[in-house]
């Protein structure tokens, strides 16, 4: 199995399945372009792949090469490869298969093939760099003294190249600044050089990395990876166990096209997240999901029905997921409490249902309404007897 990710990296589509079928000897891949690969069971191309294809043509991505492979016309190979739920995507580079975590859109075929034909850390050495830098949305710059010292060639060899040249099929772009001049534009601490710190969308946090390791380096990029609300997307729910690890997920599952329940969600969640942002409490993260638009990712977090808040406990080895329905947020105050008790594990029983209880919904509720009404009758009665013993005694 392993010999045929290589030969995907070194031929066509076309060729892989006669090379398959001729069970031929593995072909090093000695060309400088990578691959894209999609496997779709479609014998006429769809809307999909010609999005895919289309891809190609845009500039900037030049290094990646785009192509389809039908499982239906060679589904033996598919079969090897165990393949099962398609449209899937690999990306592949110098022998080596990775899953593209991105999502199925044309955009997003397009900035994938930008970001693999660029370089895996970016100079940046005027302002102007550093404003386009900024936009990505997930973005990290390693900062250093206009000399470039020993630590931070250490540093910068040993750490932090390794780990862009890593994730360079991920969403996350890196970066590298020595000016002094873009340094004093965003008022870096020249005593915490070098330092890595994270840019992009409302995030901005220091990291003085002469006190971590390879491992704290790492850590802290999976862990801040995330802007402090970010809209759910399929590629993105690819990544959140990794991303999430030793936190709590606050989701907010919604219809986008309903403006009211977008709005009153949406406002209370930034401004809760970036109150936090600033105090540095790092235990909870903030999300939107479109549930018409996905109703798959829906599915799985089991958001039977929206407007809906679940929040989902990360520090787990097995997700404990929280359901609160149609939490009426009036402030951030309220959801802050709410995230607290959950952290605590003070969630009041009447106010949320364990995952594990989810399929029972129904029959919890008729239970607990059943039990009301016995409690009722039982007290009517009560005080019947009372009252009748009472006239009696008159």
């Amino acid at each position: 199995m392993i010999f045929l990710y290589v030969l995907i990296a070194a031929c066509s589509a076309e060729y892989l399945h006669l090379a398959a079928r001729n069970h031929s000897k593995p072909y090093m891949n000695k060309s400088k372009k990578d691959w894209l690969i999609l496997y779709t069971n479609n014998n006429a191309p769809g809307q999909l792949e010609k999005e895919f294809l289309n891809a190609s043509k845009a500039e900037g991505t030049s290094k990646l090469t785009y192509s389809l492979f039908n499982c239906t016309k060679y589904w033996e190979v598919c079969e090897q490869f165990r393949i099962k739920e398609l449209p899937l995507i690999h990306y592949v580079s110098r022998g080596m298969v990775k899953e593209y975590n991105w999502d199925l859109s044309l955009d997003d075929f397009i900035e994938f093939g930008q970001k693999i034909s660029m370089p895996e850390i970016q100079q940046v050495s005027t302002v102007d760099d550093f404003e386009k830098f900024k936009r990505y949305e997930r973005a990290f710059m390693l900062w250093t003294l206009p000399e470039f010292t020993s630590e931070a060639k250490n540093l910068s060899d040993n750490y932090f190249d390794a780990i862009a040249k890593e994730m360079q099929h991920t969403r996350i772009y890196f970066g590298r600044c020595h000016e002094e001049e873009v340094a004093k534009y965003i008022k870096v601490d020249w005593a915490q050089l070098p330092s890595v710190k994270q840019h992009g969308v409302d995030s901005d946090y220091d990291f003085n990395i002469t006190k971590y390791t390879e491992a704290s380096l790492r850590d802290f990029i999976e862990n801040h990876k995330f802007g402090v609300l970010f809209n759910m997307t399929r590629g993105i729910e690819k990544e959140l166990v990794s991303g999430l690890k030793g936190k709590l997920f606050a989701l907010a599952v919604l219809d986008f096209s309903n403006q009211t329940e977008y709005s009153r969600y949406s406002n209370h969640m930034k401004s809760l997240a970036l109150s936090l942002k600033k105090s540095k409490d790092w235990r909870y993260q903030f999300g939107l999901l479109d549930a018409p638009k996905f109703p798959d990712i829906a599915d799985k977090f089991k958001a039977r029905e929206h407007p809906q808040l679940v929040v989902v406990d990360y520090r787990k080895i097995n997700d404990n997921a929280f359901y609160f329905g149609d939490f009426m947020v009036e402030n951030e105050r309220e959801l802050y409490v709410l995230l607290n008790d959950t952290w605590d594990s003070a969630i009041p029983l009447n106010y949320t249902i364990p995952l594990d209880e989810r399929d029972n919904y129904d029959e919890i509720t008729i239970g607990g309404y059943l039990l009301i009404l016995l409690v009722l009758l039982m007290g009517g009665l009560f005080i019947y007897r009372i009252y009748n013993t009472k006239e009696k005694e008159d």
